[in-house]
């Protein structure tokens, strides 16, 4: 009996030893499980970190490279429905449209760069057509004096600046349908949105600024002039 008695301590000790030697491996496994936690933590939050850096250093990129190619575009005008036909002189064409509607008396030929319809030519539509001049001024006369071409309500000629497709998205965005058109307009190729009569323009250069937009009360209305599309 006493023998029994004695293994049967001797199997109980045994078993608190396990047990000892089980729960110093499981919180020894815990701390492990732990420790490498914190880490993958560390190291996940670097990580987002490296990407939000790196993403902001995308966006300046394509900025710096939206700002180049707007700066190639600061002699181009863009002019929307002057009438297209077969075999015509467009350049003789575009200097004519300037004198007889703009009342700019001064251009010739040598004052223009390039000019070209844009565009594959395709039945019943007339293509725009970008003019390019030798010098950011003389774009610059052009494009201020589109506002004396008569409106017509069968065919209206617009003037537009030639913005990069970025800026051209942009500008075309539907929160700019709750603006009319005197509002919004283009400037050196910076889109610009006046939100009430007598607050300054506001320069609209990301998505970011839209969003903004949205949340600007009901703008002030202007006097809509048929002559000038942006």
């Amino acid at each position: 009996m006493k023998s029994t008695i004695k293994q049967l301590e001797k199997e109980g000790n045994t078993l608190n030893d396990l047990q000892q030697v089980s729960d110093a491996a499981v919180e020894q496994l815990q701390d492990q499980f732990e420790t490498l936690h914190d880490e993958h933590q560390k190291s996940v939050a670097q990580f987002h970190k490296k990407l939000y850096n790196q993403t902001d250093d995308l966006k300046q990129i394509k900025a710096n490279l939206d700002n180049l190619e707007q700066t190639n575009k600061s002699k181009n005008i863009r002019i929307a429905g002057l009438h297209e036909e077969e075999g015509e002189d467009i350049k003789a064409k575009v200097i004519a449209f300037t004198n007889n509607n703009l009342n700019i008396q001064n251009i010739k030929q040598a004052d223009i760069e390039g000019v070209c319809r844009m565009g594959k030519k395709l039945p019943g539509k007339t293509r725009d057509v970008r003019v390019s001049f030798n010098s950011p001024s003389m774009k610059k006369e052009v494009y201020l004096a589109r506002k004396r071409i008569p409106y017509s309500s069968e065919q209206t000629v617009y003037i537009n600046e030639d913005l990069t497709q970025h800026r051209s998205k942009m500008k075309k965005h539907k929160i700019f349908g709750t603006w009319t058109q005197d509002g919004t307009w283009t400037q050196d190729g910076n889109i610009l949105i006046k939100i009430s009569e007598h607050d300054e323009p506001k320069s609209i250069e990301r998505y970011e600024d839209l969003k903004e937009l949205l949340k600007t009360p009901t703008p002030y209305r202007f006097r809509r002039s048929p002559a000038i599309r942006h």
